[in-house]
């Protein structure tokens, strides 16, 4: 990485000290969250933002931001996307620089509950030759435009935060070789010792019965290949399981709950509504995969039953926290009351086998809201 544009000693060795911090963060998250901070505090500019493409290259997999509350992340909701300003830096793969936002003619606008932003400067973040994300800055704290040096300044953490990118893919790919192989490897074993050796003993058995004169034990030896036979086939079966997890990822849970409203549209005349963001293409361990559809399920069927309601809403964020939000509009959730049925209890069961979190919420006095989180570990 060249720092040659840079002529200010001050800002040369803060860029320095600011990537050598950066190489040495092990966590993706806590090095491209660091990243952000430091360029805006070198910057000097009041909101900076990262967002790293997935694979489609038209969403975002992963989004930073610097100088929001928590409150106001969560009041914008929706991540950024592919189009304005944004767009045009994955487009052309150049800098923009602006004294006001506001009269570009490539601006979407900005969405509800994002404070109103003037001055702004972005960077794509580009790895070798294709656009991977951006990174960008707004409102200079001294109230001045954003200038060369800043570009400059920007760039260099641009091409540091694609280091950082690119290492991360680079350990995420790796990673998932060593699952993939380590999996096929046990799937080998079964199949060529285990089914092997099962079906031999099964077919020795098998050929001495006619021999046996305790019809006793003809039974037992009639019932015990029927058992192995049976093994056999469980053993098969996971065989597929096990080659089949590594395509438990976001994009299969958001397809599974898909399938699973669809079902109950059919049955209600409840409106449904599902909405995600994150990364959508990261694979998930298939336990959580298996918990996260069986308590939507339980919810929604809930919600049918029992609540009324005439909405009904889910989101699915994932980054390296799986969030499943379940919203109805319905009479809500009553404390107070003890539930005979298996339904709560399920889902409170299903949370605590995953060690995740589980919260249940009347709104505003009128309909209820869970939302299950659980770390996203990949298989």
């Amino acid at each position: 990485m060249s720092y040659g544009n840079i002529s200010d000693p001050a800002e040369l060795q803060a860029l320095i000290d600011s990537i050598l911090a950066l190489v040495a963060e092990h966590d993706f998250n806590s090095a491209l969250n660091q990243l952000i901070k430091s360029a805006a505090d070198l910057v000097g500019a009041k909101y900076g933002a990262l967002g790293i493409l997935d694979d489609t290259k038209e969403s975002l997999s992963d989004f930073f931001s610097y100088g929001l509350s928590d409150e106001t992340r969560n009041s914008i909701g929706m991540l950024p996307q592919r189009h304005g300003l944004l767009g045009t830096m994955i487009k052309d793969l150049k800098p923009i620089r602006l004294s006001d936002v506001l009269k570009d003619d490539r601006r979407t606008g900005f969405p509800e509950g994002h404070p109103l932003m003037k001055s702004f400067l972005g960077v794509p973040i580009v790895i070798s030759g294709a656009a991977f994300g951006n990174l960008y800055l707004s409102d200079k704290l001294d109230g001045t435009d954003f200038t060369e040096s800043d570009e400059r300044l920007l760039e260099a953490f641009a091409k540091a935060a694609s280091i950082v990118v690119e290492k991360a893919k680079t350990n995420e790919r790796l990673k998932h070789l060593s699952v993939v192989e380590d999996r096929e490897r046990i799937a080998r074993s079964l199949h060529d010792n285990v089914i092997q050796r099962l079906f031999a003993v099964g077919i020795k058995m098998q050929s001495k019965i006619p021999q046996i004169e305790s019809e006793d034990l003809r039974d037992l030896f009639e019932r015990s290949v029927d058992e192995i036979d049976e093994v056999i086939h469980d053993i098969r079966k996971t065989i597929f399981a096990i080659d089949q997890q590594v395509l438990l990822s976001g994009r299969e849970l958001l397809a599974e709950l898909d399938k699973i409203i669809e079902n109950f549209e059919k049955s209600s005349e409840i409106a449904f509504t599902v909405t995600h963001s994150g990364n959508l293409n990261k694979i998930l361990d298939s336990s959580i995969f298996d918990h996260v559809v069986c308590i939507s399920r339980e919810v929604i069927t809930n919600a049918i039953k029992h609540s009324g309601a005439k909405n009904v809403n889910v989101s699915v964020i994932i980054s390296d926290q799986l969030e499943l939000k379940i919203t109805d509009d319905g009479k809500g959730f009553d404390f107070k009351k003890e539930y005979s049925g298996q339904g709560i209890k399920n889902i409170k069961t299903r949370a605590s086998l995953t060690n995740g979190l589980l919260t249940i919420d009347r709104l505003n006095g009128k309909g209820t809201q869970i939302v299950f989180k659980v770390v996203a570990n990949e298989i």
